[in-house]
């Protein structure tokens, strides 16, 4: 009797291998292939996008399994000189599949290593840009008064829960007074931002950053904010300390034709947000002054003219042995309203009596308890990297 054996195919030449081997290469030519035909079209968009303005990204990174994504060498010009005013090393982005699997977009960003260059040809393309984006949030409003209740929930599925912006500086060119050479840097900026898409349950949204001003004068704000009520309502708080008081000279050159010798700053402020109203304080303590006055003293306009002369004259008097100080209050609906004699006043006081205490004076804050509610920990907590 004989026996005859079947003989299997080598697993190679299976179907089941073949359509698995077929998949997984169509996988990996799609990730080879997907970031640079990412790449192009955004480009293509980003040079479309704006009359004003052009983007452009050098490379983009996927990490689909981890749901980690990241876009690298960002670069921003204006269309009207071509001049570069922009650059960001990368920004990364997180977003967990579970919360997909759920139906919602929670991600964090991040963005490292930003250079802004602010120039008064900048300011004048935003403004142009700003009056652009306004029509087409208005056009969007209209729109958005015929979607149904569904359609709004699904818009509303994206939550930025955490935004971070890494060692980034801002430098001040041809602004205000800093033309040419006399170029200034706020350097080592970090913010951070929790729920920057608030909703009903969970309306405010935190922030806080530092910086240092024109050297190493450290600044901190930190506040909070209800971005989803109109107008817009927010409380904060500031300080800056050690700042440099000759940094500012090419200003006060061309402002007030005097020249700073020495003298350092500390800043304390406080100002809110709230049924289209701002109101807040600054107070500043000056110490170590020094300053070459204008000839024929300063311009005090009005019948205010004499007594603020004389003043600022009892304030420069021996000021290099004094700190000195006050508080400017000031208020916002239209346009701005101060008063410069009774501070000057308070700061003659201060001079003799020296009962200007430095800090935050927590005074200024929403009415709005729930609004309210986390400020200080927003406020006392320090980004991190």
């Amino acid at each position: 009797m004989r026996f005859f054996f079947h003989r299997p195919k080598p697993f190679y030449k299976r179907t089941w291998f073949f359509i698995v081997f077929l998949i997984l290469g169509f996988m990996v030519a799609l990730r080879m292939i997907l970031p640079s035909l990412m790449v192009a079209v955004a480009n293509n968009r980003l040079k479309k996008e704006s009359p004003n303005f052009s983007f452009h990204i050098d490379d983009i990174d996927l990490a689909i399994i981890k749901g980690k994504y990241t876009i690298e060498g960002i670069t921003g010009t204006m269309k009207s000189n071509g001049q570069q005013f922009m650059s960001i090393s990368s920004v990364n982005a997180d977003v967990p599949w579970k919360n997909i699997f759920d139906g919602k977009i929670i991600t964090d960003i991040v963005v490292n290593r930003m250079n802004v260059t602010a120039s008064q040809k900048l300011i004048d393309t935003a403004k142009k840009e700003k009056t652009r984006i306004k029509e087409l949030l208005a056009e969007k409003k209209k729109e958005d008064k015929d979607k149904d209740e569904d359609d709004k929930k699904k818009e509303s599925r994206l939550n930025v829960k955490v935004f971070k912006l890494n060692d980034s500086n801002i430098t001040i060119q041809d602004l205000l007074s800093f033309k040419g050479k006399e170029t200034r840097t706020i350097s080592n900026i970090n913010v951070i931002a929790s729920n920057l898409t608030p909703s009903d349950k969970n309306p405010v949204t935190n922030f806080v950053m530092t910086a240092d001003v024109f050297g190493p004068a450290p600044l901190k704000v930190g506040g909070i904010a209800t971005l989803k009520t109109e107008p817009l309502q927010w409380d904060v708080n500031s300080e800056l300390k050690k700042f440099d008081l000759r940094t500012l000279n090419p200003l006060v050159r061309e402002k007030v034709k005097a020249y700073i010798h020495k003298g350092k700053l500390d800043l304390y402020a406080e100002a809110k947000s709230q049924m289209g109203k701002i109101e807040g304080y600054v107070k500043p303590f000056v110490s170590k002054f020094k300053m070459d006055t204008p000839e024929g003293g300063f311009d005090f306009k009005g019948s205010a003219a004499k007594e603020g002369g004389n003043l600022v004259k009892l304030l420069l008097t021996d000021s290099e042995a004094k700190t000195l100080a006050t508080v400017f209050p000031f208020t916002f609906t239209n346009k701005m309203k101060y008063e410069i004699i009774p501070p000057l006043k308070k700061a003659v006081e201060h001079k003799a009596k020296q009962n200007i205490k430095p800090g935050i004076e927590n005074r200024i804050q929403l009415e709005d308890g729930e609004a309210h509610h986390g400020i200080r920990e927003a406020q006392e907590e320090k980004p991190k990297k």
